[in-house]
């Protein structure tokens, strides 16, 4: 779906420039409203046209979406205007850690893992399908394994 940077109440001229669109997913999760169909109001800082806004944002194990830096309006935007952080959103990407996980073991039994093969996972999560599109919640599986890349534990190759 298509959203609006500024918002079309109080931005009408606005409306139809590209440059104040962007795509979105459709705000519904298991019940959960959230993205576009949560926001009523204008973000403070987040703003996805921005090179570099993904590194504004993190994550916990437990699937929470964070501000990298303590900022208060990243946060606000990330809960109250997106409300990325509802609980089936939460469980999903959590779920996603699980599957990159899973899929890894499956491969691989843990003992065995390397940082060859964990950069192998997190290109193969960077990457998209035959449709041209990435999995979904791809950015904490990422994240996931890069968390991993900065353990001393896994040894290069």
């Amino acid at each position: 779906e298509v959203e609006h940077y500024l918002t079309q109440e109080n931005h009408k001229e606005k409306a139809l420039i590209y440059s104040n669109m962007f795509g979105v997913c459709n705000g519904f999760t298991q019940g959960d409203i959230h993205c576009d169909k949560s926001k009523k109001e204008e973000f403070k800082m987040l703003n996805p046209h921005h090179a570099g806004v993904e590194s504004m944002v993190t994550y916990s194990l437990d699937g929470t979406i964070l501000a990298t830096k303590d900022n208060a309006d990243v946060f606000y935007d990330l809960n109250n205007i997106l409300n990325l952080n509802s609980g089936n959103l939460k469980k999903a990407r959590q779920s996603a850690i699980d599957v990159a996980r899973g899929l890894l073991i499956k491969k691989h039994p843990i003992k065995q893992w390397t940082k060859a093969l964990i950069q192998k996972e997190i290109d193969a999560w960077k990457s998209k399908n035959e449709k041209g599109q990435y999995r979904q919640f791809c950015q904490i599986a990422i994240w996931f394994w890069e968390e991993q890349m900065k353990r001393k534990r896994y040894p290069a190759k």
